[in-house]
């Protein structure tokens, strides 16, 4: 089955969100009935790791929502999300503001509960981070 998911990191929390319902081009729940598509090669498969950078194609309110212009780590992709180098290898999703999110399409090919685990950076203090998640199917069970 695929769904979208929608992670947006704010300041000080984190969000993965599997949901459905549309209110406007500026909200995360406006995205899950646009047309993103998946970066690269596909949906991601659960179990299994999502890359912050690897967030859908479709541009501003459909794939993502960054309130600033341009790339500013300069890194991997050629849109607003600000992607930069990470000293370890691979890439940070990074100058997250309030508000902003990304979409993500995934399959989920084992019913079950999962773990979500979150690397997460903050030049203060880190006062609250947040998970929470709910699902939309979007092809059908067999």
């Amino acid at each position: 089955m695929v769904k979208k998911a929608l992670v947006g990191l704010w300041a000080t929390c984190v969000l993965l969100a599997l949901n459905s319902s549309a209110t406007s081009a500026a909200t995360p729940d406006a995205v899950l009935n646009a047309s993103s598509t998946p970066y690269s090669a596909g949906a991601a498969t659960l179990p299994g790791t999502i890359e912050a950078e690897n967030f859908d194609n479709g541009g501003e309110g459909i794939a993502y929502h960054d309130l600033t212009g341009g790339n500013k780590g300069g890194a991997y992709r050629q849109s607003d999300v600000d992607i930069e180098a990470a000293t370890e290898g691979g890439y940070n999703v990074g100058w997250i503001g309030v508000g902003e999110w990304l979409n993500y399409s995934v399959n989920v090919s084992i019913t079950g509960s999962y773990l979500i685990e979150a690397r997460v950076a903050s030049a203060g203090v880190m006062a609250a981070r947040s998970i929470s998640s709910s699902a939309e199917r979007t092809s059908p069970v067999r």
